[in-house]
């Protein structure tokens, strides 16, 4: 229970049970979130984002600022976690820091990463694509919620989504961090590194397994100077039909947060054995049965999963997402017109009725407001995440070599399945129902597996930005 009386060691004559002496050993017992400064994103991005703690930015009762270093050190969950659960995980993280040696000043975020789904259907998962918008709205935000660290040093973690929140405050809306951990994020790669071709499954061609199924003829289209010219018809590569000058050119996930501000103070924590951000397969079509199966019950394969839902091709698609826009759908306008065909639409006609599914502002196809659309930036980010698809794997699963050239050789990119189990950890690993190997370190494996597995990696974090120094 709670208390602030100290624990006392009293020496008693035998004799007469008089009082000798007594030792007494200051301590302190508090909720654990009496430890530790939050911020609740939840309702600044809309309406309907309650629950879970309040913001609380002034000096812990349990955890005085004068016991800690001045530096901070903030964490941001990933999608489908409502405010109540935030506040488990928030706390499980603070604790194994601090159980390391952390003397940093631990913030909790929390961001409202579990829109329902359009049927308010408990059987299927919040939507994805409205998380993933306000992930990037969220980024808008956070620098002036994070306003009271003032000139300190700021060292941000986020899993998974999470980092649609964290990359897009760094990379776009100038928060300043020291450190900016990514940790099994769910971002593909173009938006770090559009050039970026390598991956952990050695794949020679990542655009084509990222290509719904039906799309595929349109992909491969071509010989010669004309391969692969059919691709201009994606929703993911209409930005290409304007010039640098107009705001269309931006719609696009390449390059997103390769700007230096990011760059410079980022490192990459990723798993290739990652169940949920695993790298697609040669085969992806949202509906097929064993895909979407494994999805649902077993998490495996479901990034990949709502980025080829974008657009709504599939008639179950609507139960899932509400905005159907862009993605994977094709437009009716062309009566769906095969490859041959389709070479002679020119890109023109394409600016103004596209070959996919149209995007939900229709001023984007009017040469007089279309780029002033496009340079809404709410707009932008609603577009990548509902109908923009990606086009490259997750950087969940993959090192970003680009983060390891910006200085020098320093290290960035981690390895956990390889690099930062325990001894422990490596030779007895706890095994997972949906893991294809009894060894694979998963999505969600760095806060739910017990810290004893795999403390190297916290200690990694700590080591890299020295938050157990004075």
């Amino acid at each position: 229970k709670k208390t602030d009386k100290p624990l006392v060691l009293e020496i008693i004559k035998k004799s007469d049970s008089s009082s000798v002496g007594e030792i007494k050993f200051t301590i302190k017992i508090d909720d654990v979130e009496n430890m530790y400064r939050h911020v609740n994103m939840r309702a600044l991005t809309v309406p309907t984002g309650s629950g879970g703690r309040v913001t609380q930015t002034g000096e812990p009762s349990g955890y005085p600022d004068d016991l800690t270093n001045g530096k901070y050190a903030a964490y941001l969950h990933g999608f489908i976690v409502d405010g109540e659960s935030a506040r488990g995980s928030q706390s499980n993280i603070f604790k194994r820091f601090h159980q390391l040696g952390s003397k940093a000043r631990y913030i909790g975020i929390t961001w409202h990463g579990n829109p329902d789904n359009p049927g308010l259907n408990l059987l299927l998962p919040p939507d994805y694509h409205r998380a993933a918008y306000n992930g990037l709205l969220s980024g808008l935000l956070l620098k002036t919620q994070l306003s009271f660290t003032g000139d300190a040093e700021l060292t941000i973690l986020a899993h998974s989504l999470g980092n649609s929140v964290a990359s897009s405050a760094i990379a776009n809306h100038k928060l300043k961090v020291a450190q900016y951990y990514i940790i099994n994020g769910a971002i593909p790669l173009e938006a770090y590194d559009a050039a970026q071709t390598s991956n952990s499954s050695g794949d020679p061609d990542m655009k084509r397994n990222m290509t719904e199924d039906d799309w595929k003829p349109y992909y491969d289209h071509g010989t010669g100077a004309e391969k692969g010219k059919q691709q201009r018809l994606f929703a993911s590569n209409w930005h290409e039909l304007f010039n640098a000058s107009d705001n269309r050119s931006k719609l696009t996930w390449k390059n997103l947060f390769a700007k230096p501000e990011l760059l410079s103070v980022a490192y990459n924590f990723y798993s290739p054995s990652d169940e949920v951000v695993e790298n697609a397969d040669d085969t992806e079509e949202f509906g097929d049965f064993f895909n979407l199966v494994d999805a649902a019950t077993q998490g495996r394969h479901a990034w990949v999963q709502q980025e080829i839902a974008k657009g709504g091709q599939h008639i179950i698609t609507p139960s899932g997402f509400h905005e159907m826009n862009g993605g994977w759908k094709f437009n009716g306008w062309y009566l769906r017109q095969p490859p041959e065909e389709a070479k002679d639409i020119t890109n023109e006609q394409l600016k103004i009725h596209p070959f996919h599914r149209p995007f939900l502002y229709a001023n984007l196809y009017d040469p007089a407001q279309g780029s002033s659309t496009a340079g809404v930036r709410t707009n932008r980010y609603k577009l990548l995440g509902t109908g923009i698809p990606a086009t490259s794997y997750a950087i969940a699963a993959n090192s970003v070599p680009k983060l390891r050239a910006i200085n020098g050789n320093e290290k960035r990119n981690f390895n956990m399945l390889d690099e930062l189990k325990s001894p422990g950890g490596v030779s007895s690993w706890p095994a997972h129902e949906h893991s294809k190997q009894p060894e694979d370190w998963m999505h969600s494996d760095f806060k739910d597996v017990a810290l004893h597995f795999l403390h190297p990696m916290y200690q990694k974090m700590i080591d890299l930005a020295e938050l157990d120094k004075n």
